[in-house]
């Protein structure tokens, strides 16, 4: 979405490209974040393509934010943990605001849909990672799958207790 952004595509471009975005496929894609955007291109373009989004998404509530209230969104997701968001989240999130019943755009109700998003986007990492480790983990086959009890080690343990049980039982 970066290159789309920074290459000047229009609002109809993104929409048809990233149109179809859910929270799931963020997570699968594994895009990069806006702390690594800023890392790879630096502050002033990652500012620059979050303020385009941030921006439509103005547009398509009449312009209801002005410039700093953008800016002031822009600066609020680039700070602390907010960092983890993409710029494909943030799309998301944007489109999904679009799509809702409210009537007049405020800063709150954007930072608002970012926390949920990041508190959704987490807890799909989280079902992926487990997903992931339970794929990779490796089950010993049994020695003998048709009688456990043939076991060796089984088998000692049985007649090391039975002997223990037998020599009681004589003292007593």
């Amino acid at each position: 979405m970066y290159q789309m952004i920074s290459e000047k595509a229009s609002k109809l471009e993104l929409i048809e490209r990233f149109g179809h975005l859910n929270l799931k496929e963020i997570v699968h894609q594994e895009y990069p974040t806006i702390g690594s955007l800023e890392r790879i291109h630096g502050k002033d373009k990652a500012e620059k393509a979050m303020a385009v989004i941030v921006a439509d998404l103005s547009s398509s509530f009449s312009g209801d934010l002005a410039k700093d209230e953008i800016m002031e969104i822009v600066t609020e997701v680039r700070s602390g943990l907010n960092r983890n968001i993409t710029l494909e989240g943030l799309y998301l999130i944007c489109s999904s605001l679009k799509r809702s019943s409210l009537f007049k755009l405020k800063v709150n109700h954007v930072l608002k849909a970012v926390e949920d998003h990041l508190n959704e986007q987490s807890k799909a990492h989280q079902t992926n990672n487990y997903n992931k480790h339970l794929e990779l983990k490796q089950r010993e086959p049994r020695k003998n799958d048709e009688n456990p009890f043939a076991d060796e080690g089984y088998r000692k343990a049985k007649i090391a207790h039975l002997n223990k049980n037998f020599t009681k039982n004589m003292k007593e």
